[in-house]
């Protein structure tokens, strides 16, 4: 597999992935005049593609790109964590200053706490429990390259241990428990050089098929909340992954990508304060306009803070 070629493939699933969270998940579901949207196959497709996006930074992160020299502790916190964490915080002010969260809230998410003691803000904590992943990279990159069994051992425990406080404390979040075996897996992908067979890669999207049909009976809220969906996460996930890292791509097709993938961080961070900067000024009534001038808003800004 080519690196290039690769490197294509991770732009486009990343793009992808934050693009219809974004576009079709979140704004839809912002505007609510389209409850149909809101069924089985796209809460399964949101774990998938939220799921993918932890997966890859993941792997990013462990250097599954190309031959990534290992970075010091401190080192890794300058050039990797210190890149997401400022636009993160400044996203917070946003929320603060617009009234989408308050000053508890607004502190325990700058602090990146939050997923420990919520509630959390909207959207955002996403990032705050990406952000959480990125602290203990460092130590699981090690670990995993020293011995796997080790590497195991570490990401099961601390697995667990986040299960225990999670439900014996009030107020933790239970979605990192879906998404952190997906991060994990993908720090194993990058350090292992793990390639999944035909066989794995049928199991992984017959582990989300069963998702939609059980999405059906799960009458219980948000799915996100649900630890028994880890599976679909992290197998669909890899899924993807093993599938669309095979496919040659274009000039074309590499370029979108790459476009798309650019402002993703920053069209997940900022699509919300944009939507309620928006909603002050003017709305207008068509629910189907109202989506077209958020698209042709949220989009351009995103990519000028990528950009700026």
């Amino acid at each position: 597999m080519r690196g290039s070629n690769k490197s294509v493939a991770i732009d486009l699933m990343r793009g992808v992935s934050i693009f219809y969270i974004v576009g079709f998940w979140h704004l839809w579901d912002l505007i609510g005049s389209y409850k149909f949207f809101n069924n089985s196959i796209t809460k399964t497709l949101t774990i998938l593609a939220l799921s993918l996006f932890v997966f890859l930074s993941g792997y990013l992160l462990a250097g599954g790109v190309g031959r990534v020299r290992t970075l010091g502790v401190v080192e890794f916190f300058k050039i990797r964590f210190l890149k997401i964490y400022p636009p993160f915080v400044l996203v917070a002010c946003v929320f603060y200053f617009f009234g989408l969260i308050n000053f508890p809230v607004f502190l325990k998410t700058v602090l990146i706490v939050s997923i420990f003691d919520g509630p959390t803000a909207p959207t955002i904590w996403f990032v705050g429990m990406i952000s959480i992943f990125y602290l203990v990279t460092p130590a699981f990159v090690n670990l995993a390259k020293e011995s796997r069994w080790k590497f195991l051992f570490a990401g099961g425990g601390f697995y667990l241990a986040y299960a225990a406080l999670s439900y014996s404390k009030a107020g933790v979040d239970q979605r990192v428990l879906l998404y952190l075996p997906s991060f994990l897996a993908g720090i194993w992908f990058a350090t292992q050089s793990v390639v999944l067979s035909l066989r794995g890669k049928a199991f992984g999207f017959l582990m989300v098929g069963a998702s939609m049909l059980l999405m059906d009976h799960y009458k219980s809220g948000d799915p996100q909340f649900a630890p028994f969906f880890a599976p679909v996460a992290v197998f669909g996930a890899v899924s993807v992954y093993s599938i669309l890292v095979e496919v040659e791509y274009g000039e074309g097709v590499s370029r979108f990508a790459a476009a798309i993938a650019a402002p993703a961080y920053m069209l997940f961070l900022v699509h919300r304060p944009v939507y309620a900067v928006v909603r002050q000024i003017y709305m207008p009534d068509s629910p189907l306009l109202q989506l077209l001038a958020l698209y042709l808003i949220v989009v351009p800004v995103a990519y000028f803070s990528a950009r700026y």
